[in-house]
């Protein structure tokens, strides 16, 4: 929600039936002596008897409220006389049942306290006072419930049922303020009007991590259950997610064979989690084709690396899980018949036959990746970068096994991608 534009009524000189005293601090708000009048609305009210007439209260609304926006008040300041101007101007309404100020005014002092924590919010958020923000848009929010509930409009504009985009920047700013109890219960109202839209993601990601983290597995499984029919491709809504978090959490900090051994544990715990057998077979490749360290015994990290690989594909068949079997099977490939260019005998031929045998190996692989990546309506850069190198991995095997028409339909393949 954005600014309300309207006129705010001024002050009229002429109001009956008021004390001397409030005579003088109207006159000096027509004089625009805000602070002079601040000074003497409190002293004014101080009196009890005068305190118990709300004719004092709408003068505190209006002069809190204009005094709010003089520049000379810091940002903290402005945000208190607002909150006190709301109080006093409900206070009003309490006391007057006739309501006779503020439907002379059409009620647009409401309108313009809204506006004023509305800017107070968006200059807060913008200056990365995340705290002043959160308190700017809440009053915000505040006001526009208030004036909902009691069905004033102006100019013929109401506010929303929902303020989408108003709850939405509370929620934010609640979280880079780091006060995630206050985001939560923003973000809840967003996800309590079912928001489905791709822009709307943020929302249950959020509540997700929040209830993980707050140890709600019945909160986070109602919540996951409820977004994974709007975003179904979001890995988040995975079944495992609440596994994938503690087997993330598991691994921080660990050197890599105390990862690997981490993830053996929590797959005999998790055997069938896609993202944590993902992850780990992409440690293990990184690991053994790493330049800077290396396993103690490669081919034994290379076994599991296909053990794992095949299981990950077994559980979901993705574009990303199988290029990246391919592409392990096509290196592995030359990495053993390099082996068996090093040597002689039966060792050699024994390397030579692997070598060939993990090439043929890849073909399948890297064929499914490419229809896999195929069926996506817009590739990501990476994606785009992996489905060529699909296509390179297949234009040359069949160049080495000497189908030259082959090769060259996956090289055209590859240059056709834009």
């Amino acid at each position: 929600m954005k600014k309300v534009c309207f006129m705010v009524a001024l002050f009229a000189a002429n109001l009956t039936g008021i004390s001397q005293n409030l005579d003088e601090i109207n006159d000096l708000m027509g004089k625009f002596k805000y602070k002079e009048a601040k000074l003497e609305i409190d002293k004014f009210l101080k009196d009890n008897k005068n305190a118990s007439k709300s004719d004092g209260w709408y003068f505190k609304g209006r002069i809190y409220n204009s005094l709010s926006k003089d520049s000379s008040v810091s940002m903290a300041d402005a945000l208190n006389y607002k909150v006190e101007a709301f109080s006093a101007l409900k206070k009003l309404q309490e006391m007057d049942k006739m309501d006779i100020r503020l439907k002379l005014e059409n009620y647009t002092s409401y309108f313009d306290l809204y506006n004023g924590f509305f800017d107070i919010g968006a200059k807060d958020f913008n200056s990365n006072d995340f705290s002043g923000a959160f308190d700017g848009f809440k009053n915000a929010l505040l006001v526009e419930d208030y004036v909902r509930g009691k069905g004033y409009e102006v100019n013929g504009f109401k506010f929303p049922v929902l303020d989408t985009a108003l709850v939405l920047n509370t929620a934010i700013a609640a979280k880079q303020a780091k006060n995630m109890e206050a985001a939560a219960e923003y973000y809840k109202k967003l996800e309590a009007a079912n928001l489905s839209s791709q822009n709307n993601i943020d929302i249950y990601l959020f509540l997700a991590e929040y209830n993980y983290n707050k140890k709600d597995k019945n909160a986070f499984d109602a919540l996951t259950a409820k977004a994974r029919n709007y975003y179904p491709n979001e890995p988040y809504w995975e079944e495992s997610y609440y596994e994938n978090v503690e087997i993330d959490n598991a691994i921080k900090g660990l050197t890599k064979d105390e990862t690997f051994k981490k993830y053996d544990e929590m797959l005999v715990k998790y055997p069938n989690n896609f993202l944590a057998l993902y992850n780990y077979s992409i440690e293990l490749y990184k690991f053994i084709y790493s330049e800077d360290t290396k396993p103690a015994d490669v081919p034994a990290a290379k076994t599991r690396f296909e053990e794992v690989a095949k299981k990950t594909i077994g559980v979901k068949s993705t574009a990303e899980d199988n290029f990246l079997m391919a592409n392990f099977l096509y290196n592995n490939s030359f990495d053993l018949s390099d082996e068996s260019k090093k040597i002689k005998g039966p060792k050699s031929v024994e390397l030579m036959a692997a070598s060939k045998k993990a090439m043929d190996n890849c073909v399948p692989y890297a064929i499914l990746a490419t229809e896999l990546f195929e069926k996506r309506p817009k590739l990501k850069a990476a994606e785009k970068s992996n489905y060529k190198q699909c296509f390179d991995m297949l234009s040359e095997i069949f160049r080495v096994k000497g189908d030259a028409k082959k090769s060259a339909e996956y090289k055209a393949k590859k240059e056709a991608i834009i």
